[in-house]
């Protein structure tokens, strides 16, 4: 199990329940992370030691899509907080020609 590999899609939290900074720091996995959320790229790039990378994937190359951040911290509603978790794409080129 020592010294493998991983690409985590969407990584999401670097620290929060992420089974891939578990293989960081307990097998000396490398690996690449894949995320859109701004805020938690910096946190990525900073915290880890995987490779980062500000992108979506998809099965199709060259789409359009739309994500919505929810921001957490100082400068969001505190009422609104728990919405966090529901950053994500919202809309892609088909959902847009489809409405």
């Amino acid at each position: 199990l020592d010294h493998g590999y991983f690409v985590d899609l969407a990584a999401n939290e670097p620290f929060e329940n992420s089974n891939t900074q578990a293989l960081e720091r307990n097998f000396a996995w490398q690996g690449l992370c894949i995320d859109v959320n701004k805020q938690l790229l910096d946190q990525l790039r900073s915290g880890r030691s995987c490779n980062v990378i500000d992108a979506v994937v998809s099965n199709t190359s060259g789409m359009n899509v739309t994500f919505r951040e929810f921001v957490k911290g100082a400068r969001a509603n505190s009422a609104f907080a728990w919405m966090h978790g529901l950053s994500g794409v919202v809309a892609s080129d088909s959902t847009l020609r489809d409405s």
